[in-house]
């Protein structure tokens, strides 16, 4: 027998016939605080229990002591199944996994912990699983020391361990993979390196113009590169993509489609940020990760409005683009609509500019262009 349950961390309506239940990972006086929500089952049965991270900033790692979860679909697409004990989901990501309760009558812990940035201490979320209503003692905020909630969470990841986040996000797989547009499908890559920099005022584009023998953005002039823009004289603290900050025009692009108003050609368009697709290409997207001014190198998610896209390849390291992406370092393919760039250590946090930083991890995903709209 399969039961269908929702477990988030954020109000969210799941549909007729489930039942909500909520992660309780939140700040709050221990006093004040709601009670740790419960989560009913009947022992010999199996669940399907619909994850998400419906938080702002926080990856959240999710294990349910003394049972594993089997993974069956992804971002709304199934997938081949897939067993797991620890379960990492940022921001906008969903899952569905399958648990038996085939365990001894008890209250076992649900936990949740954040992952990819540094808390002091371990910043937690708890909840029960109980079999059969059997009688426990860890009601409410009771049970923060239970030995068996602590050695859960000991079990868990560190906050750290990008090894575990880069092949968790590589093990997943299509039940259909071969359905993937191949790369020679692909009519158009683009190359986004994800950067933290100052922009001068009404200045959105920190593109090199030096000369970039990356290829991905960097720049070779030392004082074009990312690190060497954080000068707090130098403007305004912004995330970028492409080297661009965002600004919305002040004709909404959907109007400007729709009345023919545009007068910009794409190359001026690209240089804002907007990036001109047609309808039924494929598009490779190269998401490349790189240090933030303090020099930590960030876990970001990334999702693509509109679309389902492919999983190609989680990569360490630099995009090369002479060498694309090597078949035996890529892991599976699969789609989903919201993709990790993951974290890497930590490099120098020098401000004046003397040691280089580079390039730690990316993502690569592939889409076809079949939904038109401003996404």
């Amino acid at each position: 027998m399969t039961r269908s349950v929702c477990w988030v961390s954020s109000d969210k309506i799941c549909g007729a016939g489930q039942a909500v239940y909520y992660n309780n990972l939140v700040h709050c006086d221990k006093e004040y605080c709601l009670p740790r929500t419960t989560l009913s089952v009947v022992s010999n049965t199996t669940y399907l229990l619909h994850i998400a991270n419906g938080g702002v900033s926080a990856m959240l790692n999710t294990a349910i002591e003394g049972h594993t979860m089997t993974v069956v679909e992804v971002d709304g697409i199934p997938c081949k199944l897939q067993e797991v004990v620890f379960l990492d989901l940022h921001v906008g990501q969903r899952v569905g996994v399958l648990i038996t309760t085939d365990k001894p009558e008890g209250a076992y812990w649900i936990s949740s912990i954040v992952r990819g940035r540094q808390t002091d201490p371990v910043r937690t979320g708890g909840a029960f699983l109980i079999y059969n209503n059997e009688e426990h003692n860890l009601d409410g905020q009771a049970g923060e020391d239970d030995p068996a909630r602590l050695a859960l969470i000991e079990s868990q990841p560190e906050w750290d361990d990008w090894e575990f986040m880069r092949l968790q996000q590589q093990l997943f797989e299509s039940l259909v993979p071969e359905t993937m547009p191949t790369l020679e499908d692909v009519d158009r890559t683009f190359v986004f390196l994800n950067t933290q920099e100052r922009f001068e005022p009404h200045h959105v584009n920190n593109s090199p113009t030096g000369g970039d023998v990356s290829g991905i953005g960097i720049g070779d002039n030392l004082q074009e590169r990312p690190q060497c823009k954080c000068d707090s004289s130098d403007g305004f603290l912004k995330w970028a993509v492409d080297r661009k900050s965002f600004v919305n025009p002040t004709t909404p692009l959907l109007h400007s489609m729709f009345f023919e108003t545009n007068e910009k050609s794409e190359k001026e368009l690209e240089d804002e940020g907007f990036y001109k697709l047609y309808e039924s290409e494929v598009y490779d997207i190269v998401l490349q990760n790189f240090p933030a001014c303090n020099g930590a190198c960030e876990v970001h998610p990334w999702h693509l409005h509109g679309h389902h896209f492919w999983h190609v390849g989680t990569f360490e390291g630099a995009y090369d683009p002479s060498v694309g992406y090597p078949e035996e370092e890529a892991g599976n393919n699969y789609k989903r609509d919201t993709i990790l760039l993951v974290g890497a250590d930590k490099q120098n946090t020098d401000a004046t500019c003397s040691e280089l930083r580079e390039p730690c991890g990316n993502a690569v995903i592939r889409f076809e262009a079949d939904n038109p709209g401003a996404w």
